[in-house]
C-alpha cells in the first residue's frame, strides 16, 4: 500500500463520516427536547408530590374535624 492509496482511503473514510453528520444532527435535534422535558418533569416532581401530600393531609384533618374522630 502506498501513500496515495492511504490518502484515498482516508478521504473515503472522511466522506463517510461527513455523510453521517447530518443524521447525527437530526437525532440530536429530536432528542434534546425530550431530554429537556424530562429534566423539567424531574424538577417539578417533588413539588407536585408535596402538593398532593399537603392536600391529602388537609383532607384528613378536615375529615377528622368534621366527624370528630
Amino acid at each position: 500500500m502506498n501513500i496515495d492509496q492511504i490518502a484515498e482511503m482516508v478521504d473515503k473514510n472522511m466522506a463517510k463520516r461527513k455523510e453521517k453528520v447530518s443524521t447525527v444532527k437530526n437525532i440530536i435535534s429530536e432528542e434534546v427536547p425530550i431530554i429537556e422535558a424530562t429534566m423539567k418533569r424531574l424538577d417539578a416532581e417533588p413539588l407536585v408530590k408535596d402538593v398532593f401530600t399537603n392536600a391529602d393531609s388537609m383532607r384528613i384533618k378536615n375529615y377528622k374535624r368534621h366527624y370528630r374522630c
